[in-house]
């Protein structure tokens, strides 16, 4: 079963409304760093991570918009709060 390989995020593919994404090619430490894995450790063609580590402005339909990255959402960084009128 698919599953986000984020560490500490339980979204798998019954999650509703969330989508997985492809790590890129030219993986940037960003993404390393959200999955919490050891040191040297890759993602595989099978690894996905989920939308619920993206801001909305940053999915565009399927993909993940270039420049783009990761953000463990347990841990609430300013870069993914969202502020409401």
């Amino acid at each position: 079963m698919r599953s986000c390989i984020a560490a500490g995020c339980p979204s798998d593919a019954n999650t509703p409304g969330v989508r997985f994404f492809k790590f890129p090619d030219m993986v940037d430490k960003r993404w390393i760093a959200v999955c919490m894995k050891e040191d040297g450790w890759r993602p595989s063609k099978t690894h996905r991570i989920c939308s619920n580590h993206f801001r909305p402005d940053q999915i565009n339909g399927n993909q993940i918009q270039a420049g783009s990255f990761p953000a463990h959402p347990f841990d609430e960084p300013s870069s993914l709060i969202i502020e409401t009128g």
